[in-house]
């Protein structure tokens, strides 16, 4: 697009002026394969070519039926259909809010805690050393699943904007999604979606909240971040730790890399004031 450089301070960020839009050459004739990336910390994205319809083959990396682009779960299918478990082992619900803290800042809350992180006690490496318990720090936001071998997340927004919510660890596959409460059906299955991000609709009013119903199988041991993909949400507290098989996790030696580079932060803390300046993800 055109820009102003002469706008950027001294010394800042390369610029070239009045540089117009990105422009890509095509083949008349051919199929182009475009692979879409939205790198952004909020906005999002709809992709268009005027006087064309394109066909969606693959999202999150998960490959999927063709179909036209359109907005709607119901036409979303994998190539490679693995169904999800009608009933998941265990089922837990999660409740967005937005409101102040005690000292007035306006917080993301899940299940009514807003998560900040302690950057010198990473929940991993408790979890390694056989502590999965934290009663006295709520605000890490964990959730252990135990040994159950899959999970329900049943996820309501009462927050009128969208949120897009991403798993680590985890391909997870989206059986609902909509405004006011789920009525138990799943959406295409056996053919269900499955991803790694999806959006959770804003609410409708006070007393329609959107949802989102997600399940995936507890087959990575870990302890796998849950969190909106907008970064200041997350900066904000919109995060939860979902730790599965922790007898499992125990068995697994944690790189020395990893263990080195948090015995040289405990340095630097110790040594340091560190500036907490978000949640900490």
């Amino acid at each position: 697009m055109d820009f102003d450089c002469s706008t950027i301070p001294a010394g800042g960020q390369a610029c070239t002026p009045n540089a117009g839009i990105s422009k890509f050459n095509f083949t008349s004739g051919k199929t182009h394969r475009l692979r879409l990336i939205n790198a952004g910390a909020d906005g999002m994205q709809r992709f268009s070519i005027d006087n064309h319809t394109m066909t969606v083959i693959a999202q999150d990396f998960v490959p999927v039926r063709p179909f036209d682009t359109k907005d709607d779960l119901t036409i979303s299918k994998p190539l490679f259909p693995f169904p999800a478990l009608p009933n998941a082992a265990t089922t837990l619900n999660l409740d967005i809010t937005f409101r102040p803290n005690a000292t007035g800042f306006n917080l993301w809350h899940v299940n009514d805690i807003s998560f900040r992180a302690n950057y010198n006690s990473p929940v991993l490496l408790l979890a390694a050393a056989g502590n999965t318990s934290y009663p006295d720090s709520p605000q890490w936001a964990v959730q252990n699943f135990g040994s159950n071998s899959s999970v329900r997340l049943i996820i309501r927004n009462h927050f009128g904007a969208n949120h897009p919510m991403h798993l680590h660890g985890h391909n997870f596959f989206v059986l609902a999604e909509g405004q006011g409460e789920w009525d138990g059906k799943i959406t295409n299955y056996p053919s269900t979606t499955r991803r790694d991000v999806q959006i959770v609709q804003g609410s409708k009013d006070a007393n329609t909240p959107g949802y989102l119903v997600l399940q995936y199988d507890t087959d990575n041991p870990g302890v796998w971040p849950f969190h909106c993909h907008i970064a200041w949400h997350v900066s904000a507290g919109l995060y939860v730790n979902l730790m599965e098989q922790p007898d499992e996790i125990r068995k697994r030696s944690v790189p020395q890399t990893v263990v080195q580079t948090c015995r040289d932060w405990s340095v630097h803390s110790g040594n340091e004031v560190v500036e907490q300046i978000d949640s900490g993800l």
